[in-house]
C-alpha cells in the first residue's frame, strides 16, 4: 500500500436545479414503491453526499511497503459541512424515508470518505465493495469507519412528524473477524442507543430509536477504546419514518402573473408558481415545509400539459417562487379568457389537497 501524504480538498459541486441535484450515473436512484415505499428521490442538496465522496479523493505518492495500513498509528480523516444557505432539510415525508438518500448536514469519517452503499474499502472514494454483514449483503446503507459521524435534519414536510429511526448496524466482512466499534444514535444531542463493543464476529444488530418531537439526528460509529483498526463499520437499510400529525395545513398557490399568452405555434412556456405558507387552521403556526408536483387539474386535452409532471419543487422558506414549464399547442391560439387550474400534488399527502389548492391560469389571445 502506498503511503499517502495529504487529503484533497473536498469540492463542492453547486448543482442547484430547483432544489433537485443529480447523483453520479453510476448510482441506482430508484427503491421498492408500494403502500409504504416510494421511488427514492433525488438528494435536496447544493453538493449531494455522493457527489462529495466522488469530489473527496487521497494523493498517495509512490513509496515502500508498508507493515499494515494503520501502521505508525496512520488515519486518512475525511469531513464534510455542509455551505451556509445552500442546504435544505431533507425532504422527509410521511412515510418510511430512506436515510441514505436524504440530505446530510454534516459528516466524517476516519479512514477516507464515508461511503454510500458500498463498504468503507480504504482511503479512497469509491472503493469500497457491498456492504455485507455476517454474510448477508446489503444494497443501502452507509460505510463508514471509526470514528464517524453523520448529521440529519429531522424537520418533516407535508404535516410530517417523524417517529422513529431503524437500521441494522455491525462490523463490515471484508474485514474478518477484526476491528472493534461502538455504534452510537443521537436525537438532539441526547444519546438514545449504544450497541456496546461489536466487532467483526458479532451478530447483526439492529437499531430502533424513538425520534418524535426530535430536530437532528446524529449517528456515530466510535472505535472500542483500543484505536481504528479495521474499524469498518456499516449502517445498513437506514430508515426515518415519519407520520401525519394531523394538522390542517393550508398554502396558497398563484402565477404571476396569472394569464398566458397564447402562442401561434406549439411551445413550451415558463411560468412562475409562487406558494405561501397560509398557516395551520386555528393556530398562529405555519404549516411549514412542503414539496410537490405540479398538473393540469381539468385539462383541455392535447393542448395544454405540464412538461415536467414528475418534477418534484420543495422549499422551507415562504413565499417560494418556482418555474413550471407547460406545453402550449398551437391548437388554443384563439381562445381569450378561458382558465386552465394547474393543481399541487402534495408528496405522501391526500390527493384531495390539489383540488381546493388550484393555481388558476387565464388563457388569452393577445394582440
Amino acid at each position: 500500500m502506498d503511503s499517502s501524504t495529504s487529503l484533497l480538498k473536498c469540492v463542492a459541486v453547486n448543482c442547484k436545479k430547483s432544489h433537485i441535484v443529480a447523483l453520479p450515473s453510476d448510482f441506482s436512484l430508484w427503491g421498492q414503491e408500494d403502500d409504504m415505499f416510494r421511488p427514492v428521490r433525488l438528494v435536496l442538496l447544493a453538493c449531494g453526499l455522493s457527489g462529495l465522496l466522488v469530489a473527496c479523493g487521497m494523493e498517495t505518492p509512490a513509496g515502500g511497503p508498508e507493515v499494515g495500513p494503520y501502521a505508525g498509528g496512520r488515519a486518512y480523516p475525511w469531513s464534510y459541512t455542509a455551505p451556509a444557505g445552500q442546504l435544505m432539510a431533507q425532504r422527509l415525508t410521511p412515510t418510511r424515508n430512506t436515510l441514505q438518500y436524504e440530505t446530510i448536514l454534516a459528516a466524517k469519517s476516519g479512514w477516507g470518505p464515508i461511503e454510500l452503499n458500498r463498504s468503507n474499502g480504504e482511503q479512497g472514494p469509491h472503493d469500497g465493495r457491498p456492504l455485507t454483514l455476517n454474510g448477508t449483503s446489503y444494497a443501502w446503507g452507509f460505510g463508514t469507519h471509526a470514528h464517524s459521524e453523520m448529521v440529519f435534519n429531522l424537520q418533516g414536510y407535508n404535516d410530517a412528524g417523524c417517529t422513529r429511526f431503524t437500521a441494522d448496524v455491525g462490523v463490515d466482512d471484508e474485514v474478518g473477524n477484526r476491528g472493534s466499534v461502538n455504534f452510537l444514535v443521537l436525537v438532539d444531542g441526547v444519546q438514545k442507543y449504544a450497541s456496546g463493543t461489536m466487532t467483526g464476529a458479532s451478530a447483526t444488530r439492529h437499531v430502533d430509536v424513538d425520534l418524535t418531537e426530535g430536530w437532528q439526528l446524529k449517528l456515530v460509529v466510535a472505535d472500542a477504546g483500543d484505536g481504528i483498526n479495521f474499524d469498518h463499520a456499516d449502517w445498513v437499510n437506514p430508515e426515518v419514518t415519519c407520520v401525519r400529525l394531523g394538522r390542517i395545513i393550508d398554502y396558497g398557490f398563484h402565477f404571476e402573473p396569472d394569464s398566458l399568452c397564447l402562442p401561434q405555434v406549439d411551445s413550451r412556456v415558463e411560468l412562475t408558481l409562487v406558494v405561501e405558507d397560509r398557516g395551520i387552521q386555528n393556530t398562529t403556526l405555519p404549516s411549514g415545509p412542503i414539496s410537490f408536483r405540479m398538473i393540469v387539474g381539468s385539462p383541455i386535452v392535447d393542448k395544454l400539459d405540464v412538461a415536467e409532471p414528475n418534477r418534484i419543487y420543495a422549499t422551507t422558506t415562504f413565499p417560494a417562487r418556482f418555474k413550471v414549464a407547460v406545453n402550449v399547442s398551437a391548437s388554443l391560439y384563439g381562445v381569450n379568457g378561458a382558465e386552465e387550474k394547474l393543481e399541487p400534488v402534495l408528496e405522501d399527502y391526500f390527493k384531495e389537497f390539489g383540488h381546493v389548492h388550484p393555481a388558476p391560469l387565464t388563457l388569452n389571445t393577445c394582440t
